[in-house]
């Protein structure tokens, strides 16, 4: 408990004291959060008896394997030589699988040349012996894949092999691969854009999900009963995940766990679903506030075990009211300021490993015994920022319309008192995404430098049914956009924050909220970051529609979302900040990377010529090879650092401004490694 007593001290004593900055010689070097964790990867071993731990020791990466069972059992220590680690599991209690990042390939699919971080996986021993690269015997064209390292399926019942998703050529098939030879069989072919397979106990395919293009739209697939053909059962919209989803099969044949949002239903819910009939039974769970997010079911038996959906933390529902008990107690621990991940659980349930997260608490694993209740830290991620990090409340407002609205103020602990704060405004991408009470990589960083940070979920953000985010359709710089003004002026009116120090920052929608804020409320913000932003939407529609088809859902949908070219279009130019340039009087600070496929990079080109043109303050930063989120570890510090000093410049929040020097140098090992393992951190 000593460890909790002071992350708690820590929180109440920011909230007293004067009103003036602490003198802060000493801030959190940018390290303590952009540098790689110093553990990741911790895995429960099926049976219980061992864990997985992938940590840095002088420099180097190593795969620590526990005894739990014999406490004088010396740990083993895998050093890990082709790269960084992806990911670790358990392919059974002896066998363990490990996806390893391998630098940068590209491939070539119809003309096009794309680039991304090289994943392989290898299968090993519990300790560390018969090392096998899986597919290290496959075709030439296997081995250009950029990745192998999908699993589909553990096959519990088969101890020997995994099923594996591969892209060959430009077709993603489905393979059956023995881990313990490397050697791998073809058992079902995909087509162009397949993104994967949904199994059931057996092990045979029973859905396969394709995208287009551009990955914003996902069309599902089951086998007909009578043909063994695939046949097309729904086509789902990338924000629109809540209507239809499938999730697992279930323990009965031809029946599978799907989220869904069935007619005349506002929240999504966990239903069963018919594969031969193409119908959704009664609910198993729902909420009264929000959308289920997830199903959770047994490992080898396919039973339903509970679901999980986030409220203002992260909620766990299990069928068992036991373990609902225990979950209640181990939340009490950590005083209902933690979301508590069951990241796993041995077979017969009697412990489980916890991933801990929340705004005071970094990410941190730990060991519960259900049969005697007790709970043992495993590691932190990052210990630098052990008992260092700024407290999050949540804030709740009206909107001019009287819709009620909530967000999250994260408080930076430098302040000794909550009046006349600086404060970054932070909306959340999607749109039809939503923030809530966990630890922001961002937010927490931009706390740390004095700043009040404020997380709004406006309307047209996801998670909370289905009538809050249609009320954002067609509202991109309108009643979207008002609800975050609305909650800085209330903020502003608390006495909380300085209406005289409020910048905003964004990445992707939240990039052109950012943007949008300083067109069209030009006077209440002093300077605006936008990262990956649309900035046309007349430009943006275009580029959908040349994508994806005049007739193409996508584009049906985007229109619905921004607006139609042909009878909103005075509306569409009013409400493109590239277009309205000439309204901001305020810096702005532009990112994007060169190889986005979500948001091309013409948009954040368009903004800052615009600007130049107009005679505003624009700074354009191109970041090459990067993607729309996937940037490296020093792109995003890199940035960061820019950011902060733009923020210190403009709104003068800090006791002294950081230091204008290139980053570490001791990082130039680790330049290329992506930041895919921490995608949850940031909102690109």
């Amino acid at each position: 408990m000593i460890r909790l007593l002071a992350l708690l001290f820590t929180a109440i004593g920011s909230a007293y004291g004067s009103a003036a900055f602490a003198n802060t010689p000493n801030l959190l070097p940018i390290e303590s959060f952009f540098k790689p964790p110093a553990t990741t990867d911790v895995n429960l071993s099926p049976e219980g008896d061992y864990y997985t731990a992938s940590r840095r020791i002088d420099g180097k990466l190593f795969l620590i394997i526990t005894n739990l069972k014999d406490p004088t059992a010396s740990e083993i220590g895998i050093p890990i030589k082709d790269g960084m680690i992806q990911w670790v599991r358990w392919a059974n209690n002896d066998r363990l699988l490990i996806a390893t990042y391998n630098g940068w390939g590209a491939y070539r699919h119809r003309n096009t040349i794309y680039f991304g971080p090289k994943y392989r996986t290898i299968a090993i021993n519990r300790d560390g012996s018969n090392i096998i690269t899986l597919f290290d015997g496959a075709s030439r064209r296997i081995q250009k894949s950029l990745n192998l390292s999908r699993i589909t399926d553990l096959l519990p019942d088969d101890p020997d092999h995994v099923l594996m998703p591969v892209t060959h050529g430009s077709v993603k098939n489905l393979w059956k691969v023995n881990i313990q030879t490397g050697d791998a069989v073809r058992i079902e072919k995909g087509r162009s854009y397949t993104m994967g397979w949904i199994t059931d106990i057996t092990g045979k395919a029973v859905l396969r999900i394709d995208s287009n293009r551009r990955k914003n739209l996902y069309r599902i697939f089951s086998r007909n009963p009578e043909t063994g053909r695939w046949r097309k059962i729904r086509t789902i919209k990338q924000d629109d995940f809540g209507e239809f989803w499938p999730q697992a099969a279930s323990e009965t044949p031809g029946v599978v766990y799907v989220i869904a949002r069935p007619e005349k239903a506002e929240r999504a819910g966990v239903y069963l679903y018919d594969l031969a009939s193409n119908t959704i039974g009664d609910p198993i769970a729902t909420s009264k506030r929000v959308d289920i997010e997830k199903v959770l079911t047994a490992v080898g038996s396919n039973a339903y075990l509970g679901a999980v959906y986030v409220e203002d933390r992260l909620v766990y529902k299990f069928a068992d009211d036991k373990i609902n008990r225990h979950m209640q107690g181990i939340n009490r621990f950590f005083n209902y300021e933690a979301n508590v991940v069951v990241a796993g659980m041995d077979t017969d349930q009697n412990q489980l490993l916890l991933y801990v997260t929340g705004p005071t608490i970094e990410g941190s694993y730990y060991l519960y015994n259900v049969k005697n209740t007790h709970i043992a830290l495993v590691a932190d991620e990052r210990p630098g920022l052990v008992g260092k990090l700024n407290p999050m409340e949540t804030v709740h407002w009206q909107g001019r319309d009287g819709t009620n609205l909530s967000g999250y103020l994260t408080y930076p602990a430098l302040a000794l008192q909550r009046k006349n704060l600086p404060m970054i405004v932070m909306p959340h991408g999607g749109p039809e995404l939503r923030d809530s009470y966990e630890f922001n990589l961002y937010g927490q960083f931009l706390a740390s430098r004095g700043y009040l940070v404020f997380q709004p979920n406006f309307r047209g953000s996801g998670g909370f049914g289905n009538e809050f985010a249609k009320m954002g359709h067609g509202q991109w710089g309108r009643s979207m956009q008002d609800d975050i003004t609305d909650g800085v002026k209330h903020l502003v009116n608390s006495g909380m924050v300085d209406a005289n120090r409020i910048c905003i920052f964004g990445a992707s929608y939240g990039g052109y909220a950012a943007l949008a804020g300083a067109s069209f409320t030009p006077d209440l913000y002093q300077c605006a970051v936008s990262i990956s932003g649309v900035t046309d939407l007349l430009e943006m529609l275009k580029h959908i529609r040349k994508e994806d088809g005049r007739k193409s859902q996508t584009y049906q949908i985007w229109k619905q979302r921004m607006g139609d070219p042909g009878a909103d279009r005075d509306d569409i130019i009013r409400y493109s900040p590239a277009r309205q340039a000439h309204r901001i009087n305020i810096p702005v600070l532009l990112f994007h990377g060169s190889q986005d496929s979500i948001v091309p990079m013409q948009q954040s080109e368009f903004m800052h010529q615009a600007l130049l043109a107009s005679g505003k303050d624009s700074q354009f930063i191109k970041l090459e090879n990067a993607g729309h989120s996937n940037w490296s570890i020093l792109d995003e510090a890199r940035s960061m650092h820019k950011i902060e000093l733009f923020f210190a410049r403009h709104l003068k929040g800090l006791a002294g401004p950081p230091p204008d020097q290139d980053l570490i140098k001791s990082w130039q090992t680790d330049e290329d490694e992506p930041a895919e393992k921490r995608e949850t951190d940031n909102q690109h």
